[in-house]
């Protein structure tokens, strides 16, 4: 029972290649590479928008360039990557001042960023609690209509997880279920690193 996220990313490039893993590893690469430079990107905008200050937006950049973590793992197969990507993408659509679309985007960009590292969900209660906050001066329509947007985005990406978990298994699973399928020293390991 692991999310989904990843898994469904990296299908997608396996169906690209074909049977070929080494253009299959290459593409995985080349957009996670792709993705680590629009990290880049969407951290100027936002420390921009939050500060107005070019040099101070500069330096976030240059700050994330450098950033061993991002270098190390941009390259190697894993979620953390895309989890990032989807991360930082979410904010970015969160706040874009003239985007139309910006809650309902983020509500889906933030639903797929908890497919792949479910503990990233908790950005989820904590952006309805900022529309509330943000948005709160608004007419009451405009401001549920716009959390109603934010959860609309959300629940298109993430429902179809759990449901697939209840039909498939008899049983309600939002994340990820350690109980079964492992052996008990996996399970007991598991504890211990946990």
């Amino acid at each position: 029972y692991r999310t989904p996220g990843y898994p469904l990313f990296l299908s997608v490039f396996y169906i690209l290649a074909g049977k070929n893993m080494v253009l299959f590893y290459f593409l995985i690469t080349l957009i996670q590479i792709l993705m680590d430079g629009l990290v880049i990107f969407f951290l100027y905008r936002l420390t921009f928008w939050a500060t107005d200050s070019i040099s101070i937006a500069n330096l976030a950049a240059l700050l994330f360039s450098f950033y061993p973590f991002a270098i190390v793992w941009t390259v190697v197969i894993h979620t953390e990557t895309l989890s990032l990507f989807t991360f930082v993408l979410t904010f970015y659509l969160f706040f874009h001042p003239s985007l139309k679309w910006r809650f309902f985007l983020a509500g889906i960009s933030g639903s797929y960023c908890m497919l792949c590292r479910i503990n990233l969900g908790l950005i989820i209660p904590i952006l309805v609690l900022a529309i509330l906050f943000l948005e709160w001066n608004q007419m009451k329509t405009v401001l549920f209509r716009r959390v109603g947007f934010f959860v609309l985005g959300v629940s298109l990406i993430y429902l179809p997880w759990p449901l697939r978990n209840y039909f498939n298994h008899d049983k309600l699973i939002f994340t990820q279920d350690f109980s079964s399928d492992y052996s008990d020293d996996f399970r007991a390991f598991r504890s211990y690193i946990l």
